[in-house]
């Protein structure tokens, strides 16, 4: 019988009273309403955790043992005590008798739940030696089952119960340290940084466990979530975190948030990726993040791979300072677009250059000055006539490319700006070619995650230095996702190259650029008949708009009659993931804050989401626009929501990260809210004979309200877009609705929906 939410918390006060430790208790007795709420919720999800275990071997064991297809209950077990507070709250989690023999084995680990004694204690060293043995077993395990190429399959589950409910705006620099002693239990130490060094092999699972000692010798268990950049075998993901979280890693915990795993040891969870910092983080050199990026993009991990590119681009100043010197002489010759470009392509390899980026705002204040419309600015600053090439590096062999910015620096200082623009030009052709060749790869896996803006910043960067084929292909697939295709087309054209994959590009963006004229134009069948592409942009008639309903809040409606049939929207996700649980060998379920079970793509895409949004400005700004059932959110036009070049004030030709942002929206983004969001607004797509799962998040998609009779149909489209079209004619003024699902139980329960 399942319990009311009051005689749940109830039954577990009692159970904190009779059963718990006592210096758990006396804690408990001095917590804050909220933190005494969140130990409840902890305390309830090791209850529930141990129960359903028990149950489920015992099941097992049972059906295993037996050639009957029921499973007796009975076998002579002495029925609980129906007075005991613990036995009803466990016959509020299954519909099977509640024995005194169950009831006997969750009180024996409640006795010890957050009192670890000295064999669990992670002060014992003999307790951290064995967890490195079984860290150690799991990953040679691992290793040998894929050299025989045995998988096995895993069943795993997980809470988010009892976390951190929000995250503060706060800077590293002021925050105070603190010690592992003076953390609160189930409380966020606000203003406080913990600081120590990671003193055990990390273990993977769900996330990350490892043990961190600080510098006066108090050790706690760590669980990191949310760390690993996007979708890993588990095998995969073992290895990233073991070279990233070796022993004796210093790090840095902002505002830690201490609680009881379901372990029964105490220790700092951490879901937001921004609050954990490696100290004095080591960046290995370009060669080798190229070779580690390489590696990483070619089994398919993209996120992991840019963000190799991206740590070794960090560790260069030869380039970033030829390309901002390049752009402080052509603002003193008054060329704002090619200085608009080098600054640019400067911040991109070195974002925190604070000269540069007044030489970038400088340029950006004087283009925009003539062109105002960012597309037009766009095509100005992409002139391919101002590219170099490759083979104009013979003309200064024998020229050092330090030597040659020498030169320009002493043309600089004599007022002769374009010898220093030629001697820095000169010096960047004679500079070794792998900046280049980082900054196109990293273009390339930000293109496989649907990144459009970091990759169009990333090929721009490297064409900056000088132009080769890969950049310019790279570059315009960016522009066309952005729906840039007449740029794109007029970029190939003065590039004056031609090879079979360049005009293979050109043709196809040529005609894709007619169908989408087509389709503004109300014919939107050739788009929805016309054969998938390297690119699919967001397309939005003219003929919806959003609007606010007096009931409903955010939604969209027609502004001019529309036949059955009309496409009325393409899009792309804001971000998506997809598991397949053959291929993985992999189960997994989540239970979230509302007590429902979210599967791993769900869990997965939260990670992503987390990952990019500690970087990514942009997508944390279009992610922050949607609603989590709590705040509402402001009204945006419907050309707002898709992808552009100037969407939700994209910094021009830069990467979208918080070094170039002015709007700070990532600490809304709390881990809490964005599995808010992703409950509300996520859309699944299902191949159950296969166990395949995918989940997406879209910013115009999911304004659109719930009808049980909808007139509008949301249907599969290129790669992992999704087009909305018309299920019967529509008139002038008519709200547009799609079906949340089929099932009105579930858009009851999830929606509130009747």
């Amino acid at each position: 019988m399942a319990l009311s939410k009051e005689e749940r918390s109830r039954l577990l006060k009692l159970i904190v009273v009779k059963y718990v430790p006592e210096s758990v208790r006396y804690e408990y007795t001095s917590m804050s309403r909220d933190a005494s709420k969140l130990l409840l919720e902890a305390l309830d999800s090791m209850i529930n955790h141990y129960y359903m275990d028990k149950i489920h071997s015992e099941t097992i064991a049972m059906v295993g043992s037996t050639s009957t297809l029921g499973v007796v209950w009975s076998s002579g077990k002495t029925i609980a005590d129906s007075s005991c507070p613990l036995a009803c709250l466990l016959r509020g989690y299954s519909m099977v008798p509640i024995y005194q023999e169950h009831v006997d084995i969750i009180k024996d680990r409640i006795s010890g739940w957050g009192a670890s004694s000295f064999f669990s204690s992670p002060q014992n060293p003999i307790f951290l030696m064995r967890f490195d043995m079984q860290s150690e077993r799991a990953y040679e395990e691992m290793k040998t089952r894929k050299a025989k190429g045995k998988e096995f399959c895993e069943f795993q589950n997980s809470t988010v119960l009892a976390t951190k409910t929000s995250s503060s705006a706060f800077q590293w620099q002021k925050l105070s340290p603190i010690d592992v002693k003076d953390l609160k239990l189930f409380q966020s130490c606000k203003g406080n940084v913990l600081t120590g060094t990671l003193i055990t092999i990390p273990s993977v699972i769900k996330g990350i466990t490892t043990f961190l000692k600080d510098d006066n010798g108090g050790v706690i268990q760590i669980a990191l979530y949310n760390y690993v950049p996007g979708k890993m075998s588990r095998l995969n993901e073992t290895e990233y975190v073991r070279k990233h979280l070796s022993k004796g890693t210093r790090v840095l915990i902002a505002e830690p948030f201490t609680k009881i795993f379901v372990d029964g040891n105490r220790g700092v969870r951490i879901d937001d990726p921004r609050e954990f910092r490696i100290e004095g983080d080591s960046q290995s050199d370009i060669y080798t993040a190229r070779e580690d990026g390489n590696e990483l993009y070619e089994q398919k991990m993209y996120h992991a791979a840019s963000d190799s590119y991206i740590a070794g681009l960090k560790n260069e100043n030869l380039v970033p300072t030829l390309l901002s010197n390049r752009a402080q002489a052509h603002i003193k010759l008054e060329q704002w677009p090619q200085a608009l470009a080098d600054a640019a392509a400067s911040l991109t390899i070195r974002p925190t250059c604070e000269k540069t980026h007044q030489r970038y705002k400088k340029a950006l204040a004087k283009v925009t000055e003539e062109q105002p419309d960012k597309r037009d600015a766009l095509n100005l600053v992409l002139e391919p006539s101002n590219w170099e090439s490759e083979q104009d590096i013979s003309q200064n062999s024998g020229s050092t490319a330090e030597g040659l910015k020498q030169s320009g620096n002493e043309a600089f200082k004599c007022q002769d700006y374009e010898r220093a623009v030629t001697c820095y030009t000169s010096a960047l052709l004679a500079a070794s070619k792998v900046v280049r060749v980082v900054l196109s790869n990293w273009s390339m896996a930000a293109l496989q995650y649907d990144s459009y803006h970091e990759a169009l910043a990333a090929s721009a960067a490297a064409l900056r230095i000088w132009a080769d084929d890969k950049a310019v292909y790279r570059l315009c697939i960016a522009l066309a996702q952005l729906n840039e295709f007449e740029l794109a087309v007029s970029l190939l054209d003065s590039y004056g190259k031609s090879t079979v994959s360049l005009e293979e590009l050109k043709s196809s963006l040529t005609h894709y650029s007619k169908v989408f004229v087509g389709a503004a134009n109300g014919d939107g069948t050739t788009l929805l008949t016309s054969p998938p592409s390297k690119f699919c942009p967001d397309f939005a008639s003219d003929k919806i708009e959003t609007f606010l309903h007096p009931v409903k809040g955010r939604g969209i409606r027609a502004i001019d009659a529309m036949p059955k049939g009309s496409l009325i929207l393409i899009e792309s996700p804001l971000a998506s993931s997809y598991t397949d649980a053959m291929e993985e060998m992999s189960f997994s379920y989540t239970l979230d804050q509302n007590r429902n079970m979210n599967d791993k793509s769900q869990t997965l895409l939260e990670s992503t989401i987390m990952q990019q949004t500690k970087r990514n400005q942009l997508l944390a700004r279009r992610i922050d626009n949607l609603y989590d059932g709590q705040a509402s959110r402001p009204l945006l036009r419907l050309k707002d929501l898709l992808a552009s070049i100037g969407v939700a004030d994209a910094p021009l030709l830069l990467p979208p990260w918080s070094e170039f942002s002015d709007k700070e929206t990532a600490a809304a983004l709390s881990a809490e809210r964005v599995r808010n969001i992703i409950s509300i607004n996520s859309f699944g797509s299902v191949n159950e004979s296969e166990l395949q799962k995918g989940t997406s998040l879209f910013a115009a998609i999911s304004m659109f309200n719930h009808s049980f009779s909808p007139n509008c149909a949301i249907l599969p489209y290129s790669c992992s877009s999704r087009a909305i079209v018309t299920r019967r004619a529509v008139k002038k003024g008519d709200e547009m609705c799609i079906s949340y699902h089929n099932d009105p139980d579930v858009v009851k329960r999830k929606w509130g929906i009747e």
